[in-house]
């Protein structure tokens, strides 16, 4: 692999894989079997966090009487299951990493477990394009999700002045703004209004994801 010297990285959830819904139907089937129902704010606090994160966030504001790790479990149990038949890949998404490929690396990070990842990039045709998958497989008991984004640029030998984020979520685009990345937001879901002020340009398809466009965000 010849050595490039600026990195795309892509979050899986909301960028490659259209998996919004699911992730909302799964947290809405387990929450129902406490008997209670999704709050809309945790929706938009929990984007781009692990499911063990936002199982903590709900219980505690659902006030369910539930161990946070065992309602993360059944989620992720659940997506996985569905998954497999339900999830799509984004719009434009195989394009973008396609055209973007020749001049940059392009990586995928997930906060997802790597066989949920894996199994759907190939039924996207899309695993044998990425330089790099990192999901929370690769990471330590201790390591927070940052970790994903270092360990890119260890991985690529590239500095994190030279990598761009695209992500949809507010805290996949504070991550990259903590890494020293720029971003670019995907503004994916036209039902939740997410905050994208803190990042570099903000597209609302992957059909704008265009070189010219990387080029004036490094500036």
């Amino acid at each position: 692999m010849a050595a490039k010297k600026r990195v795309v990285v892509f979050d899986f959830d909301g960028v490659i894989a259209d998996s919004f819904d699911l992730h909302i139907d799964c947290w809405k089937k387990v929450l129902a079997d406490y008997g209670a129902s999704l709050p809309d704010a945790a929706i938009l606090k929990g984007l781009g966090w692990r499911s063990t994160e936002a199982a903590r966030l709900l219980v505690k504001e659902t006030g369910i009487q539930a161990d946070p790790a065992d309602v993360a479990d059944k989620k992720m149990e659940l997506f996985r299951e569905r998954a497999a038949d339900e999830l799509k890949p984004m719009p434009g998404a195989s394009e973008a990493v396609t055209r973007l490929s020749d001049e940059f690396y392009v990586a995928i990070t997930s906060s997802r477990r790597q066989d949920t990842v894996e199994s759907a990039l190939v039924r996207f045709g899309l695993k044998d394009r990425f330089d790099l998958m990192l999901t929370t497989d690769d990471l330590g008991p201790q390591d927070e999700l940052d970790d994903l984004l270092k360990l890119v640029f260890e991985r690529l030998k590239v500095k994190p002045a030279d990598g761009v984020m695209v992500d949809d979520s507010r805290n996949g685009l504070l991550a990259a703004e903590r890494a020293g990345m720029k971003s670019v937001a995907f503004d994916s879901n036209p039902k939740f209004k997410v905050d994208h002020s803190m990042a570099d340009a903000v597209i609302s398809s992957l059909d704008e994801l265009q070189p010219e466009l990387l080029h004036s965000v490094f500036g």
